[in-house]
């Protein structure tokens, strides 16, 4: 990597990055994303910030000296427009701020996996009360049954532009990715948050076969509300003879 012009940073430091940025839609009353990244998490880099946007100071720059590495992990505006550079859109607001940071350090944005291995390499993020971040952000909250729709567009990048190119990857190449969450509350009748009466018979019964007959009578035979002819609802009676 040398010999070809790059450089490798060791705790994602200086120019290294891993990031994801996330669509998490638009102002209600709309649903989906509007194709603007909202947020960005991950590991910023070292360095200026894209000049369509301004950024504070991050939380990290007076710990470290301006230096940043995995310490810096968190949760942060997505600055500016567009997805290209990601790695310089990290943007910390001027606090205080209604939305940033989410919750105390370490105990909503969590970094589960600080230090990665050989024998435990993956890098694991989790950000909790995610529907308290959208409400605060004026989004529309995530509805846990699943019967609304929910989609979030991500973008992930992971590399340094002083790795000469080498082992940088894409989520995906150019565009956001949509991903659509199923439901996630089914009813007996296995209709999303359905009540469980769209497949019970008229007694009831999960799959039963009663249907209501012409005299409105559940599992009638139809003869209940006819009169002597026949008729349903007739007005026809037996004489005196």
């Amino acid at each position: 990597l040398v010999m070809a012009g790059g450089g490798d940073w060791a705790d994602f430091a200086q120019t290294e990055t891993f990031l994801i940025a996330l669509d998490v839609g638009a102002p209600p009353p709309w649903y989906f994303p509007d194709g603007l990244l909202d947020f960005i998490i991950g590991y910023p880099i070292s360095g200026p910030v894209l000049n369509d946007f301004t950024s504070e100071p991050l939380p990290c720059d007076a710990v470290n000296g301006g230096v940043r590495d995995r310490s810096c992990f968190g949760l942060y505006y997505y600055g500016g427009f567009g997805s290209d550079q990601a790695q310089l859109r990290f943007r910390w607001p001027t606090l205080p701020d209604p939305v940033l940071p989410h919750g105390l350090p370490g105990e909503l944005v969590i970094d589960a996996n600080p230090n990665p291995t050989a024998a435990a390499p993956d890098l694991e993020w989790q950000v909790r009360e995610w529907n308290t971040l959208l409400t605060k952000a004026n989004f529309i909250p995530f509805d846990r049954s699943g019967f609304v729709p929910y989609l979030v567009n991500l973008y992930v990048f992971a590399g340094s532009f002083e790795d000469d190119g080498v082992g940088e990857d894409v989520l995906p190449s150019s565009i956001t990715q949509d991903f659509t969450f199923e439901c996630l509350v089914r009813d007996c009748c296995d209709v999303c948050a359905g009540d469980g009466t769209s497949c019970v018979d008229c007694e009831g019964t999960l799959y039963g076969t009663c249907e209501y007959d012409e005299c409105d009578v559940c599992c009638g035979d139809g003869t209940s509300c006819q009169d002597c002819a026949g008729t349903p609802f007739g007005t026809c009676q037996y004489d005196a003879c």
